[in-house]
Order: structure tokens, then C-alpha cells, then sequence
């Protein structure tokens, strides 16, 4: 069993932004514990490091959905229950969750300034194994979820913008897609 600090760990410093009845969730930034343990802990760490200061903080500013990775963050019990609660039929359930709740127009904030601290693979096995799951999980929950997101007036479409890619944007789809002269790129380390 695992028990929570909210002190080490700074979870703390999120409830404040629960004020606003509109927030659902508040998803903080993962730290690496074992960083510089090897090679392979701090490429996953510089790649992870991309996603939440490029990907999460990116989305959050311009309204997109962001993904919950499953932990650093705090949920409030009413959005997960308006969401349908947790579902056991994807890999990834946060990843699920998070988009069902989006759906339902919960307003997500990413808070950048707070880290907490997690554990990265240490072999490659183990990151593997990781990676697998993640990308299983984003392609179940693509099945699950993409037409919902595409019709949903909670989805930000621009203009100019074909609807695929759109879908793209907002829902992080493995793989590279293209389009005229655009390239839609997924991030490999996908949470």
C-alpha cells in the first residue's frame, strides 16, 4: 500500500486551485527520483521532461485536453463520478478518465511549477514493458473515444484545420500522420 504525503510530495500546494467548482483535476510534473541512475533513465527523463514542459504545458495553455498520467495529480471524487468513474476496459484508465471527464467539460490545470517525485524504468525490460502498455493503452482508448472527441462542441477546432488533424491535436495518437505539407508527430513517450 502506498501512502501519500502531501507535504513531500507538494500535492498540497494544488488544492487551492479547487476553489474554481470548474476544475476536475489538477496534474502537477513528474520528477525523476532515479534520474542519473543510467543511460536509459535519463533518455526516459530528458523525453518525459519534453512532454510535460512542451506537450501538457502547450495543451493546458491553449484548452486542449491533456492526458492524466496516472499520478501527480489530485482529482476531485465529483468529476470522476460525473465522468462514469473509473473503466477497467483500456490499459491506460487514466488516459480514459481524463478525456471522459473532458468531455463532460471539466477544466483541467497543469501546474508545471510543482513536481513530484517518480521512479523511471531502470531496465530495459521494465521500459519495455512501459512503453508497451502506454501505447496499447492510447490506441485502445483512441478506439473508445475518438469519435466522441471529434463531435464534441468541447473540442477546439480551428478553420483552417481538416478534422483529423484536429483529433490529432487534441487526442495523442501514436504515429505520424500527414496531411498537404503538415506532419503530425505523437510523442513516442505517450502517459
Amino acid at each position: 500500500m502506498r501512502i501519500l504525503c502531501l507535504k513531500k510530495t507538494g500535492y498540497w500546494r494544488t488544492i487551492p486551485y479547487f476553489k474554481d467548482s470548474k476544475i476536475g483535476l489538477v496534474q502537477t510534473r513528474w520528477g525523476h527520483l532515479n534520474r542519473n541512475y543510467s543511460v536509459l533513465t535519463k533518455i526516459q527523463a530528458f523525453a518525459l521532461d519534453a512532454h510535460f514542459t512542451l506537450e501538457q504545458v502547450g495543451r493546458n495553455s491553449k484548452s486542449h485536453f491533456i492526458n492524466f498520467n496516472g499520478t501527480a495529480g489530485v482529482w476531485r471524487k465529483t468529476c470522476i463520478l460525473d465522468a462514469g468513474n473509473w473503466e477497467s476496459d483500456t490499459l491506460t484508465e487514466d488516459l480514459d478518465l481524463s478525456y471522459r471527464a473532458q468531455l463532460k467539460k471539466w477544466q483541467f490545470k497543469y501546474l508545471e511549477h510543482i513536481e513530484t517525485p517518480a521512479e523511471l524504468p531502470a531496465v530495459i525490460s521494465a521500459a519495455r514493458s512501459q512503453q508497451f502498455r502506454w501505447n496499447k493503452g492510447g490506441a485502445e482508448n483512441f478506439s473508445k473515444i475518438a469519435s466522441r472527441v471529434l463531435q464534441s462542441d468541447t473540442t477546439r477546432i480551428q478553420n483552417q484545420s481538416p478534422r483529423y488533424s484536429a483529433l490529432i491535436e487534441q487526442f495523442d495518437v501514436p504515429g505520424t500522420f500527414y496531411h498537404g505539407d503538415f506532419e503530425y508527430s505523437s510523442s513516442f513517450y505517450q502517459t
